[in-house]
């Protein structure tokens, strides 16, 4: 499957349950909202935006390098020690 199919996939399943539904019956169908994020997980790149180990910040610069590609559901990412990092999805 493409990433692109997987991702609108994803979406029209979360899309397509009714709002009535999510609220009666919310703790139930949590397990399927993550779906999403589940897909972009496995396809596509993430732009590490913000790595608090950054030379910048006095840290030892232990990183992504400034991205991470995930492919086939697997991502190879560096976690410094003691530090956080965020990514956000850049397709």
């Amino acid at each position: 499957m493409k990433p692109s199919e997987a991702l609108s996939s994803a979406q029209a399943m979360v899309n397509g349950i009714p709002r009535e539904f999510l609220d009666q019956m919310g703790p139930l169908v949590d397990g399927y909202m993550p779906i999403v994020f589940h897909a972009l997980v496995r396809f596509g790149r993430w732009n590490e935006i913000l790595n608090s180990d950054s030379v910048h910040y006095g840290g030892t610069g232990k990183g992504n390098l400034g991205q991470v590609k995930a492919s086939g559901g697997n991502a190879t990412v560096t976690l410094p020690p003691l530090a956080t990092i965020m990514l956000e999805y850049a397709g």
